[in-house]
């Protein structure tokens, strides 16, 4: 049936098919686009946290140390 239908209507056929495919593919690339900069998001929080982190125990170690400073202070 495919071959007996007139050329115009067989490109026509064609070109749908190859437009489903191509949209099918955008949608593909887009959905990896979106999931490549959700993980960069939470890659981005993760350093952000960690570096927070750091700065919490610095800052910790900071007042611990001016605590037996003022300690050592008060005994003399």
């Amino acid at each position: 049936m495919y071959k007996s239908a007139p050329k115009e209507q067989r490109d026509k056929v064609q070109l749908m098919a190859a437009e489903k495919k191509a949209k099918a593919e955008v949608e593909e690339v887009k959905l990896k686009i979106k999931e490549m900069e959700d993980k960069e998001k939470r890659e981005s929080k993760k350093l952000a946290d960690e570096d927070a982190v750091k700065k919490i125990k610095f800052a910790e170690e900071q007042i611990e140390h001016l605590q037996k400073k003022l300690a050592a202070t008060k005994q003399v």
